[in-house]
């Protein structure tokens, strides 16, 4: 992705997480700044296991950061029904990482 921007921005460039900036300085001339936002990730994980007391274990699919998704609201897409919760942290062992 980055290579394809090179070619219309005068500055690339990318962060730890893998987000990409690109800046195309425009015309001194003009009056007018415009700013262009984009998001392009898939963030999801598969479940592996449904342990006794019903916690999932879970593995990422894609290449998201497992650091940017915890505590965040998840839903867990099953035949019947939907389910929603929190993606916790690993707090007692790190059998589930």
């Amino acid at each position: 992705m980055t290579e394809y921007v090179e070619s219309f921005a005068d500055e690339v460039s990318t962060d730890a997480y893998g987000n990409a900036v690109a800046v195309h300085e425009g015309s001194p001339a003009t009056e007018v700044s415009i700013a262009v936002a984009g998001h392009g990730d898939e963030i999801g994980f598969v479940v592996r296991d449904v342990t006794d007391d019903g916690f999932l274990r879970i593995a990422p699919v894609g290449g998201s950061d497992h650091t940017v998704s915890k505590g965040q609201h998840v839903t867990v897409h099953a035949d019947d029904p939907v389910s929603t919760g929190v993606r916790a942290g690993q707090w007692n062992s790190p059998r589930g990482r």
